[in-house]
């Protein structure tokens, strides 16, 4: 991505079915040989994303002309899709680990996938439900991308989902790592409640 070429998401509101993401976690069940540990999968909702926040939809690098204005693109699904191709093995080796017994105490895993591009880069087009756009494209530093994509477990009998794409430009990604060391919504519905 550069200035000239930059990366067009377009948005509408999230839905009430695209607002939620996934952890996998252990517990320890009791079962006729004894106890053992079991790799389960909890879903929230409410802090990381909002109902009728604006959630990217589609994707595109398009190109800026000599007066500035945005024209045609192609679409960067190969790109992205590399890295969500190589979080299956990820997802696979995290459940691996949780099935290991340590000491009793749950453990928790969650997989925020992440595209980081060149600042000032990163534009949106803000589509309200209807398709109607809501004003011209613009630059912003953040953005969510729905996905959605499932991942089977089969020893696990679970299905991992990732729901969303965090993008990022290069200059504001410090703040997705404050937001997670912070808490940053991953946690708190799931097991304080």
């Amino acid at each position: 991505m550069s200035k000239t070429y930059p990366l067009l998401v377009s948005c509408v509101p999230r839905t009430r079915t695209e607002s939620f993401h996934e952890v996998l976690y252990t517990d320890n069940v009791a079962g006729v040989g004894g106890s053992y540990t079991r790799v389960s999968l909890k879903r929230g909702s409410r802090f990381l994303y909002r109902v009728g926040d604006p959630v990217g939809k589609s994707m595109r690098q398009i190109r800026r002309d000599n007066r500035g204005d945005l024209t045609g693109g192609d679409e960067v699904f190969d790109k992205w899709m590399q890295a969500l191709a190589s979080a299956a093995e990820q997802i696979a080796d995290a459940a691996n680990q949780l099935s290991v017994p340590e000491s009793g105490k749950p453990r928790y895993v969650a997989l925020l996938p992440v595209l980081v591009v060149s600042d000032d880069t990163l534009w949106v087009a803000d589509y309200l439900s209807n398709g109607s756009l809501q004003r011209d494209p613009f630059t912003i530093p953040e953005i969510t991308f729905y996905l959605g994509r499932k991942y089977e477990l089969p020893r696990e009998r679970v299905t991992f989902t990732i729901s969303h794409l965090h993008i990022y430009t290069r200059g504001h990604v410090h703040t997705l790592f404050e937001q997670i060391a912070g808490g940053g919504g991953i946690w708190p519905e799931l097991f304080n409640t």
